[in-house]
Order: structure tokens, then C-alpha cells, then sequence
């Protein structure tokens, strides 16, 4: 173990050093690592280095969807120790449900600021990294969630559509239902009967009109 992989503390977590935090000073605004991985449990620590007194939140996400977030404010003494601001950066997170056994490599934590700045934290080199096989899958399972929320994105678009041409059809009902039916034409200039006819027949075939668009759209 070298210098920069920290100890281990008295509950299994990894212990950053000093030196650690100072040596990735130029990298991005946050950084942290997960330290407990189970199918019921995530726990680690994320600090952002711009304020060391600011705390990040953590959200866990599995296949891709968020399922669990906590504020990342617990004390750690390992890190207090180690001289890593206040200390106060833990997190964890029980898991209810929790994943299937072995299935730990489909979960991802995702660390945000305020402002924005994000990072997704990795395992520590103690819990193993999984392998290229499971990589694979866990992208896979990303990417049938993100089709999956495209999909109902789509359903609650056809049927927004589908209210809207129901409606159209109810107004188009009534108007035609308001239309005068004369049995003689009435070829006066100027007559009432004559501008409501040729209103309501301008309206119906406007409301057509629109039907036939909306319908291009289903």
C-alpha cells in the first residue's frame, strides 16, 4: 500500500491521506471515492475542494435511474485525521430494495454541487473494479432505462394528442350541429342567414384542416 491509498479504518472504509488531496488540487472541483459497495448499502465520501466547508449530494443510481440520494455531511474521523478539511463528507445510503447479489456493479453515484459541478465516484482499488464483461452490461442496462423513459415520453405524448383530437372533434360536433339548414337559399345581399352559414362553413373547414395535420403527427 503506498502512500497515496490511505489506511483503512476501524468500519472497513478507506482513509484518505493528505498527501492524496493535495496531489489532485488541479483536477476537477470534486472528488471523493465509494468505500462500501454492498447490494443493500453504498458508503464512501465526496469533498468539493473549492469550499471545504460546502457538502455535495450523492445520488445512486441503478440501470440508469435514480433511486436513493443523501447529503454528503457525516464526520469521518479517517478523514479528520488525515487533515481532509473538516472531515465531514461521509455518506451512505441503505439501499431498500436492495439489488440482487452480485449485482452491486449496475449501481453508480453520481456527486453534485450546488452550481452544478458533478463527478461520478468510483470504487475504491480495495473493492475491485468489475470487469469489462460487466461493463458491458451495466451500459446495456443504461441504455434500455434511457429507451424505456423515451418510450413513456412518447405514450404520454400520444396521449395528450389523442385528447387534443377528441376535443377538436367535440367543438367541429357542435358547430356542425349550430349550422342552419335552409331549405331555400336566401341570395339577399347583407342577409344574417347567409355570413352564419359561410362563418360556421369556414370554421368547420379550418377544424378539418387541422384535424388532417394533427393526424399526420399520430
Amino acid at each position: 500500500m503506498t502512500a497515496l491509498d490511505g489506511a483503512v479504518s476501524p468500519d472497513g472504509a478507506r482513509t484518505a491521506t493528505l498527501a492524496e488531496t493535495s496531489i489532485r488540487q488541479s483536477g476537477p472541483p470534486l472528488y471523493g471515492v465509494i468505500d462500501v459497495l454492498r447490494p443493500d448499502r453504498v458508503a464512501g465520501w465526496v469533498i468539493d475542494r473549492r469550499d471545504p466547508a460546502a457538502h455535495a449530494t450523492v445520488e445512486i443510481r441503478r440501470d440508469g435511474r435514480p433511486i436513493a440520494s443523501a447529503p454528503a455531511n457525516r464526520r469521518r474521523k479517517d478523514l479528520a485525521t488525515s487533515g481532509v478539511g473538516t472531515g465531514a463528507y461521509g455518506f451512505a445510503v441503505t439501499l431498500d430494495p436492495a439489488v440482487d447479489e452480485g449485482m452491486e456493479f449496475t449501481l453508480t453515484v453520481r456527486a453534485f454541487a450546488p452550481d452544478g459541478a458533478e463527478i461520478f465516484l468510483r470504487p475504491s482499488g480495495r473493492l475491485g473494479q468489475p470487469s469489462p464483461e460487466q461493463r458491458v452490461l451495466a451500459r446495456l442496462l443504461e441504455e434500455m432505462a434511457v429507451c424505456r423513459t423515451l418510450l413513456e415520453s412518447r405514450a404520454a405524448e400520444q396521449a395528450a394528442l389523442s385528447e387534443t383530437l377528441s376535443r377538436v372533434e367535440l367543438v367541429q360536433a357542435r358547430l356542425d350541429s349550430m349550422t342552419p339548414r335552409p331549405e331555400e337559399p336566401d341570395n339577399r345581399a347583407g342577409s344574417p342567414g347567409l355570413w352564419i352559414v359561410s362563418i360556421a362553413a369556414l370554421a368547420t373547414a379550418g377544424i378539418s384542416a387541422l384535424l388532417a395535420a394533427l393526424s399526420l403527427w399520430t
